[in-house]
């Protein structure tokens, strides 16, 4: 009996200490679940729902701010009164296409974008005043850019010429006289190895901008996107040149200052020469012209070692993006002294001279070599063109009228010197161009849209698609379409067939015929070796295929 109850004793013992912990158990489990569920109500409490209702009121307060109390406050943020104010969004509305979204009316488009520019405000402050997310502001910033770009055959003026009779006391000396025309800054932020192309004559990172105004101030041209250190006459030139670029009429001309030159279309203010008292003799005899002394003819020898040089303070970081640091010149001269005892040769009236001179030839050669169908002999170190292409070349810069027939032995060793700090006209355009690639960006975008919602659709109804259809789906969304590979090369098959041999014309109009109706033998004739297409054309005619 003792044993018995021992072994009762014992169960009890067991069962009492599993009640125990289970209990204990259950008791954790409970006070973790009402920390986590007290846990989530505080952090429910810490974060800010966004409601929309709840910040109209502040928006719509923040525009009647700007817009509706007085013009002082509307000229204040938007640099326009409220009744530009308002034509401005009239036309961008029924005329730019600009259209009110759901939940963004077309005045405050507006406003957000005017209060950019206006400011040079960043998109975290635009959407701090506004109320609104980044992403909102960025993209009705472009919606409105694009539509304000569409206005320009209204905001671009037709000028009209100063006549015999007018009686404005401004402009009654200038007959003929269209308008006025210079250049301007702005500040952009570039890479860093790309700076010394941006900085200005004045020390800053910025692109030209090229104005062309009326008499009464209305905008007549526009040009943006040259870098900075491209001179106002370069900027000019390519405006001229472009196909559908800036053009003045026969016999009509634009004002403009020093920095451009006095040609035919402009006029620039005169250089008046000072003669002296002594400029001419008693008897009126002009007196006999004395040269300069200073001027010399370098040897090559000793444009080597000046080139050679160069190059050394060049590697040594003499060169910043802001040019060469002070001092380089001397370092120039002693080096040319140490080589050549007893030269001549001096910093400001020989070396700096010579650099001025090779500077401006690389220039003109390098906008050459961008120009199409102008190339470059290694081995003779000249230019390779054709009369057409120099004609061109020629018409654009006619400094270059004697370079072509000159070889030019130091011009890749130029092109490590000066290179990283010529400016290119590379992204320059004016409103047209720049409204035509926006329209093609957005043509773009809207392509690959639909083309990704017939791919779900294609997908959805059919489980498979083939390797081929995959593979234009690929090309397509990288702008490289199947079809327009094709179409290119149905432009070029007449081409390629006029040159194959043994056809007459009739047989090289059909077999272009046949080509072209048919994107598999056409695909096939490209792909074929230059022996081969001639035997492949052959039995396509001779209906072998």
């Amino acid at each position: 009996m003792a044993r018995i109850c021992r072994k009762k004793m014992q169960i009890l013992l067991i069962v009492q200490e599993i009640i125990v912990q289970s209990l204990f158990f259950f008791n954790l489990v409970i006070a973790l679940l009402q920390d986590e569920r007290f846990g989530n109500r505080r952090r429910a409490e810490r974060v800010v729902r966004y409601v929309m209702a709840d910040r109209i009121p502040d928006q719509v307060s923040h525009m009647r701010r700007i817009v509706e109390y007085s013009d002082t406050s509307c000229v204040n943020n938007l640099r326009m009164n409220r009744n530009a104010f308002g034509r401005l969004c009239y036309l961008l509305e029924h005329v730019g296409g600009l259209i009110d979204s759901r939940h963004v009316n077309i005045p405050e488009k507006v406003c957000m974008f005017l209060s950019t520019l206006a400011h040079h405000k960043k998109n975290c402050i635009v959407k701090h005043d506004f109320i609104r997310s980044g992403h909102t502001v960025s993209k009705y910033f472009h919606a409105v850019l694009v539509a304000l770009l569409k206005l320009y055959p209204l905001i671009l003026v037709t000028p009209d010429p100063v006549q015999a009779d007018s009686t404005d006391s401004r402009w009654k000396w200038f007959k003929g006289c269209l308008g006025a025309l210079d250049g301007s800054y702005i500040n952009v932020r570039v890479r860093d190895t790309e700076k010394p192309r941006y900085r200005n004559r004045k020390g800053e990172v910025s692109i030209n901008l090229l104005g062309v105004v009326d008499r009464f101030c209305k905008f007549v041209y526009i040009l943006l996107g040259w870098k900075g250190s491209a001179a106002d006459a370069r900027v000019l030139r390519d405006a001229i040149n472009r196909p559908h670029g800036f053009k003045v009429s026969s016999g009509k001309y634009y004002l403009c200052d020093n920095g451009y030159t006095n040609y035919e279309g402009f006029l620039t203010p005169h250089r008046g020469k000072t003669e002296s008292s002594s400029s001419h003799t008693s008897k009126g005899k002009e007196p006999m012209k004395t040269c300069d002394q200073s001027r010399r003819s370098w040897t090559r020898p000793e444009e080597e070692v000046l080139l050679t040089t160069l190059k050394e303070i060049v590697a040594a970081e003499w060169k910043s993006d802001n040019g060469f640091r002070t001092g380089y010149l001397r370092e120039l001269e002693q080096a040319m002294i140490k080589t050549f005892p007893g030269t001549n040769l001096r910093a400001q009236s020989h070396i700096n001279s010579k650099i001025h001179t090779w500077k401006k030839q690389y220039g003109s050669l390098f906008m050459m070599m961008d120009k199409s169908g102008v190339g470059w002999n290694e081995t003779t170190r000249m230019i390779e063109t054709t009369d057409e292409a120099w004609e061109r070349v020629v018409r654009n810069d006619p400094s270059t009228r004697l370079m072509r027939y000159k070889s030019w032995p130091f011009y890749r060793e130029w092109c490590d010197v000066f290179g990283k700090d010529r400016a290119t006209g590379e992204g320059a355009e004016d409103i047209a161009e720049a409204l035509g690639g926006l329209m093609n960006d957005e043509n773009q975008e809207e392509d690959l849209m639909g083309e990704e919602a017939n791919q779900q659709e294609n997908a959805g109804e059919t489980e498979t698609t083939s390797v081929n259809e995959n593979a234009a789906a690929v090309h397509k969304k990288k702008g490289l379409s199947l079809e327009y590979d094709i179409s290119l090369k149905q432009g070029e098959v007449f081409k390629i067939v006029e040159n194959l041999e043994g056809l007459n014309e009739d047989e090289k109009l059909i077999a272009s015929q046949m080509l072209v109706k048919n994107s598999d033998d056409l695909m096939l004739f490209f792909s074929l070796p230059p022996e081969r297409k001639i035997k492949y054309v052959r039995m396509k005619l001779d209906g072998r295929l």
